[in-house]
């Protein structure tokens, strides 16, 4: 039997709510899943579908946390199989990066194909040029590909094409790293099954990274999922690894991953319409707070929400030394005190009380855009492009990405 585990979405460095020791969990996370499971199983291999690391530019400190757990891996005898994500990829013009240091120190195999004359070509693994886009395995072969960001969709049937030149092989993987439609929550700019489908017959396991969350299709589409939060929304998220077991026959055995070390998050909402005063809305938020104390394995990062219509001024509550009395109570590592009450004189619209950020920007957007002629009848769809965009652009994706999403966009609606 051979065994291999999936992982995707580590995102070392990433310094949440500006915590070091949140900063520490996602390298805790990914040195204890090498130890829980990938040693103590004996898998034959790893691999990193994208996004080993948070940002391009990488500290010491993050360098130093992948070193010591692809050390783990390479004293274990155990070769890992990357690929570059959006948040650790090259730039345009760039040619370097620190995925690629790794590869040339030999901690890992950066697979990626190439692109000559507006074709893709799969090269074998140079163990002198330490750079290839497949590496052959006990009939195993593993196959890279970049992040194609917006073009992903026009990339998957010459990366078919591809594929299917190669000699035939048992069992194939194809690292890839984008998010599936139906899988994005409000997420727009992913790719439809129905566009991987020339992947199907040539491909036995298509390793996703990318989206935060478990998911799989049709037992041959793979996504494992972050093994930390990145945000507090993906914390109700089913996320982690897949352990995957090969038969004599390269029949798949896929096992979902969890029970290392992870975060906790704990998400609380206090309504404030029912208190009339400052101190009834201390005392019931305390009180709340209070009955909703949970035992952790480790401090929780806490999120309190407060919503309703505040029938007092907001100036007089004194929510600096009211987050301090919180934090006693609930000893959390990290709380995020949010203040979504609005004023009760302010009219309020309905369905808006509790909703979420994303959701309460795509609902004023997609108003916006409906009061204009032009964009009315589809309002909706340009309000999650709009989001996307904004997202894209938040995570810093380069002008040309930006716009060659723009590009699709306006084709898909041509």
């Amino acid at each position: 039997m051979r065994k291999f585990l999936h992982l995707a979405d580590i995102h070392l460095g990433y310094q949440q709510y500006n915590s070091l020791e949140r900063q520490r969990d996602f390298f805790h996370a990914f040195y204890d899943v090498i130890q829980r499971v990938a040693i103590p199983q004996q898998v034959d291999f790893c691999l990193i579908a994208g996004d080993l690391f948070d940002k391009r530019s990488v500290d010491p400190r993050t360098m130093n946390q992948a070193v010591a757990a692809l050390t783990l891996l390479k004293e274990a005898r155990i070769p890992v199989f990357a690929i570059e994500g959006n948040h650790d990829g090259r730039q345009y013009g760039e040619s370097v990066t620190w995925v690629r240091f790794l590869a040339a120190l030999d901690y890992l195999y950066l697979l990626e194909p190439v692109h000559e004359e507006g074709e893709i070509k799969l090269l074998p693994w140079d163990p002198a040029q330490k750079s290839g886009s497949y590496y052959e395995l006990d009939g195993v072969r593993i196959i890279g590909s970049r992040w194609y960001g917006s073009t992903a969709g026009r990339m998957i049937a010459p990366l078919a094409e591809a594929i299917a030149a190669l000699p035939p092989a048992p069992y194939t993987i194809l690292l890839f790293h984008q998010g599936i439609e139906g899988f994005m929550k409000e997420q727009a700019g992913g790719i439809t099954y129905e566009q991987l489908q020339p992947l199907r017959g040539l491909v036995n396991y298509l390793a996703l990274g990318h989206i935060h969350k478990r998911y799989s299709i049709d037992d041959w589409v793979y996504n494992p999922g972050s093994l930390e939060s990145c945000n507090v929304q993906e914390a109700e998220e089913q996320k982690g690894a897949f352990l995957v077991t090969l038969d004599e026959q390269y029949r798949h055995r896929v096992e979902a991953v969890t029970g290392y070390r992870c975060r906790p998050f704990q998400r609380l909402c206090f309504d404030l319409s029912r208190s009339r005063t400052p101190e009834q809305f201390q005392q019931e938020l305390l009180g709340y707070v209070q009955a909703e104390r949970k035992t952790f394995s480790m401090p929780p990062v806490v999120e309190l929400v407060i919503t309703g219509r505040c029938h007092f001024p907001r100036s007089e509550v004194d929510w600096n030394a009211l987050k301090v009395e919180v934090q006693h109570l609930l000893t959390p590592l990290c709380l995020l005190l949010k203040i979504e009450a609005v004023p009760a004189e302010l009219p309020v619209f309905p369905g808006t009380i509790g909703m979420d950020r994303r959701a309460l920007e795509h609902r004023v957007l997609s108003d916006l855009l409906a009061r204009d002629a032009r964009y009315r009848e589809d309002a909706e769809h340009w309000a999650r492009v709009l989001l996307e965009l904004k997202r894209r652009a938040l995570q810093k994706e380069p002008a040309p990405e930006l716009l060659a999403y723009l590009s699709q966009v306006k084709r898909g609606k041509g």
